[in-house]
């Protein structure tokens, strides 16, 4: 995206981010639409596999030695921070809070199901 940026100008890079932010927003759209249509015994690995997905990225972006995304050189400097510093906080957002909120909703679905009564596995909805 960086060498789009430089060859086309800021047009592309826009057209770029936003194609990407819209797949983005998309695909987190189905993810959550087929977790809340899920039976709950299959909801807590997909939820403990995006937990450990998102953890592992923000630990790597987090802990990365120096920026990745090179646009984002020039966006940080009006909030006082330097893109590694940026890079750093938002891959610790992703890394605990995040994280914290897939634990949650595993714990919350496994207590549920502990509580639900036993009749069949057809009538426990969430």
């Amino acid at each position: 995206m960086a060498l789009a940026c430089r060859i086309c100008g800021g047009a592309v890079h826009s057209t770029l981010f936003w194609a990407m932010q819209g797949t983005i927003l998309l695909s987190a759209t189905l993810f959550w639409h087929a977790l809340a249509q899920a039976r709950p015994i299959a909801r807590i690995p997909a939820l403990l596999a995006t937990m450990m997905q998102m953890s592992l990225l923000g630990a790597l972006i987090g802990f990365a030695p120096a920026p990745l995304y090179s646009p984002h050189w020039f966006t940080t400097q009006s909030w006082g921070l330097t893109p590694l510093e940026d890079q750093q906080l938002a891959g610790l957002l992703m890394w605990i809070p995040a994280g914290l909120i897939y634990l949650g909703l595993t714990l919350s679905t496994v207590s549920r199901m502990i509580r639900a009564p036993r009749y069949d596995g057809a009538s426990f909805r969430l």
